[in-house]
């Protein structure tokens, strides 16, 4: 399994708070980066007026699960 596919498995376990589905299946994650053992995820938030705090929690679950990888 690559490095990305390992990311992308853990953010499979982030869920959006409100709809209750994981956001890899909602397509909000954009995009990937690894740069040796740095990650950036970029994800987009359903709407404009998504709640800041759904952005928080969401942006928390991103980096509570990568984190969990060697």
């Amino acid at each position: 399994m690559s490095r990305k596919q390992e990311v992308i498995k853990k953010l499979d376990k982030g869920y959006d708070p409100e709809l209750d589905q994981p956001l890899t299946d909602l397509d909000f994650i954009d995009e990937v980066t690894i740069k040796g053992n740095h990650v950036e995820v970029q994800f987009r938030l359903p709407t404009y007026w998504c709640s800041p705090n759904f952005a928080y929690i969401m942006a928390e679950d991103i980096r509570i699960y990568v984190s969990e990888l060697d």
